[in-house]
């Protein structure tokens, strides 16, 4: 039985069997000893509550946002993707332009899109044309013509990386391609060896059909020259020594030269021409110039492209005319006039 004394006493300061001290008198200690560890009670967590799916047009909207894909990219429809042409100068300089309009022309000319201030580059060199989702280089009759990848050609469907070399300038054209036609054009740093199928000088790269320009016709056969100046070209009967058709009035080039030579450049030679006295010494002036010999009154001059023959009043002075046959520019030789007091 427990002692009524102690019993009171332990109720009084507190104390019981429970309340031990951890440290009792006797008990050996041990430097680094860790103390006991309690555990902290654990929090549980409310739960999330499950999201609801968001309605289709919004994953729409969030997707737009992000962009297209990479999928969707190569997907892409040729007509979409933006062309454009880089015009690299003689020192590297590059310019871009955007192929942005149905045609776009260049050439030397400043009225053209895109201005080539190259010798070698003729008014109005090529043009390029919108075909559907795609281009096509068209040779203009220029006087060195269209050279595409290193070959010399009238006409292109154009694919990405064709380089146009014009004189000291590069044009390199980055735009779709059309695979459905195959390139018949291997690149100039083909390796030895390459075959090339139709790449010769004055070719035809492959185009859709219906989309050939009429640059792509058969060449004209030029008729043989007639000299006017023995046969009259309208009535077929003997020319006289006047040069002038008695029966139809049609007067020769021969003639028409004397003519332009008399009051173009024998009266600006005349003090006469200068007092306004030049009708009274016209006359004998013609008539001196129909008797001079070997004169080249009628210059007969040949295209350098197609080789088509021009019979021309010579006019004393540097020119050029465009070609009947292809359009080019024939420059006309010059003399020096001849003197008649």
């Amino acid at each position: 039985m427990a002692d009524p004394e102690n019993g009171s006493a332990d109720a009084e300061t507190g104390k019981g069997d429970k309340d031990e001290p951890l440290i009792a008198p006797g008990d050996i200690l041990l430097e680094g000893a860790e103390e006991p560890k309690t555990e902290e009670p654990k929090t549980e967590e409310p739960e999330k509550e499950a999201e609801e799916p968001a309605p289709a047009g919004d994953e729409k909207k969030a997707e737009a946002a992000e962009g297209p894909t990479a999928e969707e990219k190569a997907g892409e429809a040729p007509g979409e993707q933006l062309a454009s042409v880089t015009v690299i100068d003689k020192d590297g300089n590059e310019t871009v332009f955007a192929l942005d309009r149905p045609v776009t022309n260049v050439g030397r000319d400043e009225a053209n899109h895109i201005a080539v201030p190259d010798l070698k580059c003729s008014r109005k060199h090529f043009t390029i044309e919108m075909a559907g989702d795609f281009y096509n280089a068209i040779d203009l009759g220029s006087t060195n013509g269209l050279r595409v990848n290193g070959h010399k050609i009238k006409q292109r469907r154009l694919r990405d990386g064709d380089e146009i070399a014009i004189g000291a300038y590069k044009i390199v054209y980055h735009g779709p391609t059309d695979t459905s036609i195959s390139d018949d054009l291997v690149p100039a740093t083909a390796k030895a060896g390459t075959k090339i199928e139709s790449a010769v000088e004055g070719g035809v790269s492959p185009l859709p059909e219906g989309e050939q320009p009429t640059a792509a016709v058969a060449p004209k056969v030029q008729p043989p020259w007639v000299d006017d100046s023995k046969t009259c070209p309208q009535c077929k009967t003997d020319m006289p020594e006047t040069q002038v058709c008695a029966q139809c009035g049609h007067k020769s080039l021969k003639l028409q030269a004397i003519e332009f030579y008399v009051d173009h450049v024998a009266k600006g030679d005349s003090l006469l021409g200068g007092l306004g006295l030049w009708a009274v010494k016209r006359k004998k002036v013609l008539e001196k110039a129909q008797a001079l010999k070997d004169v080249e009154w009628v210059l007969e001059v040949r295209c350098g492209k197609c080789h088509w023959k021009h019979h021309l009043i010579n006019e004393w002075r540097a020119k050029c005319i465009p070609c009947e046959s292809c359009g080019a520019e024939v420059p006309m030789p010059v003399f020096d006039p001849p003197k008649i007091e």
